[in-house]
């Protein structure tokens, strides 16, 4: 790339260069504003000065809502709201399932993902549910539960921050969701529904957000 872009004279003065520089093997990926006609140890030099990286990664951690990852992907790349919300809306390009009846809310993987030049808002979603599917893939979990399977794992990604709580609010989400009857009547009644409900990400329900008729 770098020879095919002017900024070197051949491949191999660049790649004795890094083998000589000690400190290359901690170049990071990214997108580099570098001069053309460099010599090859004045790239190396270049790629390992931070000054010279845009950061050009959207970080999508657990439990983060679609609008969080769109608000992410705008703050850190070139791309509009609207342009990134155009190619959510594209449901077929992304790779969105059927099942997820057009929403891509849970099915964008975590992880870091560096945006290249190459990239645009549909490439960037379509890798992170592509990450979703080869995870279901791997897990054995059939097509037909992999919505609902989706759902009740976010709800436990906003309510524990302990693993070995996990199993426990699990069947608490079973309980409620099976009996009608019991004091929720069906409903889970927990805080991170209840502020998803009525378009929340964090802290604690008032009287009035328990009782409205958004609430899980």
């Amino acid at each position: 790339m770098l020879f095919r872009s002017g900024v070197v004279k051949s491949v191999d003065a660049f790649a004795r260069a890094f083998n000589a520089n000690k400190a290359a093997m901690s170049i990071r990926p990214g997108t580099y504003t570098l001069k053309k006609e460099m010599s090859a140890s004045e790239a190396v030099a270049a790629l390992l000065d931070e000054a010279n990286r845009s950061d050009n990664t959207v970080t999508v951690t657990p439990g983060q809502t679609v609008a969080q990852i769109v608000k992410r992907i705008t703050s850190v790349t070139e791309f509009s709201t609207a342009e990134v919300e155009a190619a959510l809306a594209d449901t077929a390009s992304i790779g969105l399932p059927d099942e997820a009846g057009g929403n891509a809310e849970g099915w964008l993987y975590p992880g870091a993902y560096e945006v290249s030049s190459t990239d645009t808002p549909t490439t960037l979603f379509a890798r992170m549910i592509a990450g979703t599917i080869d995870e279901f893939e791997r897990l054995g979990v059939a097509e037909g539960a992999r919505q609902t399977v989706l759902i009740k794992a976010s709800i436990l990604e906003r309510e524990v921050n302990i693993d070995r709580y996990l199993p426990m609010v699990a069947r608490v989400i079973e309980n409620r969701l099976a009996n009608d009857q019991a004091e929720t009547r069906g409903l889970l009644q927990m805080d991170s529904t209840v502020l998803y409900g009525v378009g929340k990400t964090g802290g604690i329900p008032t009287e009035a957000e328990l009782l409205d008729e958004n609430r899980g």
